[in-house]
């Protein structure tokens, strides 16, 4: 992300964390003046905000129309899904004979989290829990660079999976999908736990 100060930093992250939980949307334009009323600042570290929310796609900043939410085309998605899958698939591939005991406890752990905000109906805490299931792969691998390439697409991955999540009812087979893998990691079966990645990122793509 591209460096802000502080207050700009600040005004980016809570506007980001105002479109993860849909408190903005796509049906209504942003307000500057409602923003910087709600998050207790000035319009400059606001527009400041919106301008790097812009560059990455979160916002379309239309003159004298005003500020809009942009949305991802199905192709665009696909094709970001197309990069998490190749990823996700080679990391399988690196850690699946070095996972430890102590991983698949700390990954069982997130599972029941998920399961928890699936029997709470809070999407958001889900897709938060998902996040940090498949980002615990990129950790055990460790290599800075590939996180750093996935940490530029975690937000888009997360609105994606929240509308999945709220609007098609992908939770539960997730939860599923998600204790199948960290059975086959555990028993170090390479084939199976390429197979319910696959299906775990294509479900979430389709």
């Amino acid at each position: 992300m591209e460096q802000l100060p502080n207050k700009s930093e600040i005004a980016y992250q809570q506007i980001k964390e105002m479109i993860h939980k849909e408190i903005l949307t796509r049906d209504q334009p942003i307000s500057e003046n409602r923003l910087a009323s709600e998050l207790n600042m000035s319009r400059t570290p606001i527009r400041s905000a919106l301008k790097l929310l812009e560059k990455e796609g979160f916002v379309k900043i239309v003159p004298k129309l005003g500020i809009y939410l942009q949305e991802l085309s199905d192709e665009e998605a696909n094709q970001l899904y197309d990069v998490r899958r190749a990823l996700e698939r080679f990391v399988i591939e690196q850690i699946i004979n070095v996972i430890t005991a102590e991983d698949i406890e700390k990954l069982r752990g997130m599972i029941d989290f998920q399961r928890e905000a699936f029997e709470q109906n809070d999407p958001v805490a889900f897709m938060s829990s998902d996040q940090q299931f498949h980002n615990y792969f990129f950790e055990i691998y460790n290599n800075p660079k590939m996180s750093e390439l996935l940490g530029q697409l975690r937000d888009r991955f997360f609105l994606i999976g929240l509308r999945a999540c709220k609007y098609e009812n992908r939770m539960e087979p997730s939860i599923q999908e998600h204790s199948s893998l960290v059975s086959a990691l555990e028993k170090r079966d390479l084939k199976a736990a390429l197979e319910h990645i696959t299906n775990n990122i294509r479900r979430q793509s389709s």
